[in-house]
């Protein structure tokens, strides 16, 4: 009877010892926040918190997007898979209009690419945006932004080299009070502000105010109104 009983515990050993020899360990996908805004604020390795306004299409997050890289050691970036959601689709829609990542592999790094996520909120509250990554071997990685969207500021200063957007919904300034134009003239080199085949609306509700330097070339459309955010 002791005989049987060291048998199988030599058998049980073998066989544990096999399985683990047999299982490798691969590594996980990393991300990593790029962008440093004042409107980014308590960011980590996991997540951080962002704050923006309806009626600004020139913040970071929705004029130049938030910027990430993803390594994975041991898989090349174009095997790995980049998605964004949003926790409450009535803030943020899961539609390209509303939530935009585009996933760029490092010319450099085969193991490295670019994350970015253009975020244009359709109405104001609370929602989670979360970035995940999966390798070819389905292991993950998340970043979340806690984001908060208030409603329209009441005054807005816009940099006339900034603006130059094509195609809606980004491109209506909306303020409750007063919108003015400031910064590079528009006979620089960085062009008018309001380009050819641009669409932009100033949407103010006591002043729009356009300063020396403000132009608006043939074929560009730009239409200011007297009309605050609740209307």
């Amino acid at each position: 009877m002791n005989d049987l009983i060291l048998i199988l515990c030599l058998c049980l050993t073998i066989s544990s010892q096999t399985q683990s020899q047999g299982t490798s360990m691969t590594a996980s996908p990393v991300i990593k926040l790029n962008s440093s805004h004042s409107s980014i604020t308590n960011a980590d390795a996991w997540g951080a918190d962002l704050c923006i306004f309806r009626g600004d299409p020139s913040q970071l997050a929705t004029s130049q997007g938030i910027s990430f890289t993803m390594t994975d050691t041991d898989t090349p970036a174009n095997m790995v898979s980049a998605t964004a959601t949003s926790s409450n689709t009535n803030v943020v829609p899961v539609l390209v209009e509303f939530l935009k990542i585009t996933y760029t592999v490092s010319p450099t790094n085969p193991n490295q690419a670019t994350i970015n996520i253009m975020i244009n909120p359709f109405s104001t509250g609370v929602t989670d945006i979360v970035i995940s990554v999966k390798d070819k071997d389905k292991n993950t990685a998340n970043y979340y932004i806690d984001l908060t969207v208030k409603d329209c500021r009441n005054n807005l200063t816009i940099n006339q080299s900034r603006v130059d957007v094509v195609t809606p919904p980004n491109n209506v300034y909306q303020v409750n009070r007063r919108i003015s134009t400031s910064g590079t003239p528009a006979n620089s080199t960085n062009g008018p502000i309001v380009r050819a085949n641009d669409d932009i609306v100033f949407n103010a509700g006591r002043c729009i105010e356009l300063n020396p330097g403000f132009e608006v070339v043939r074929r560009g459309l730009f239409l200011a109104e007297i009309k605050a955010c609740d209307n």
